[in-house]
């Protein structure tokens, strides 16, 4: 198997884009380019198809943990105490609106039983909060047993 098979297996296998939507990308790349997995990866990013930071981690041969449920995760936006918020897209509607995407690592959820418990309080709090200088909760829940927030997004500079 030629490594740009390998990396498009990944790119399927990721759940990033489906077989129609990187056929149509592809076929707009020149065919004298299309055995070189750096063109790809460029077109993909330069089609708005893929971000940086999703090739680099197709790249790493990572192709779980891209998609979670109908957030797609576009790049890290920070990291706190708990885990790492992402800057995702919701798919669920035509406009694909961009959220912050607050993850509790699985691996933090199953041996930090402490810490799980607090981010489910801040899950169930999170959803009752409404105020004009708060971060809108989208959604709150647990998908293949990752417990995440879905918050509006906003983007500016950090608080810090």
């Amino acid at each position: 198997m030629s490594a740009v098979d390998d990396f498009l297996r990944k790119v399927l296998r990721s759940g990033l884009l489906d077989r129609e939507q990187l056929q149509t990308t592809l076929r707009s790349l020149p065919k004298d380019r299309r055995h070189e997995v750096f063109a790809i990866t460029e077109h993909l990013i330069a089609n708005c198809k893929l971000t940086r930071f999703q090739t680099y981690k197709l790249l790493q041969g990572i192709t779980v943990g891209l998609v979670l449920g109908p957030y797609q995760i576009l790049v890290p936006l920070g990291r706190g105490g708990m885990g790492t918020v992402y800057l995702a897209l919701d798919t669920r509607t035509q406009q694909q609106q961009h959220v912050a995407l607050k993850i509790l690592p699985p691996k933090v959820a199953r041996t930090e039983g402490r810490l799980l418990a607090r981010f489910r309080r801040e899950m169930e709090l999170s959803k009752k909060v409404q105020h004009p200088h708060l971060a809108r909760t989208v959604e709150a829940d647990t998908y293949q047993n990752i417990h995440f927030i879905a918050m509006e997004y906003i983007p500016g500079q950090t608080l810090y």
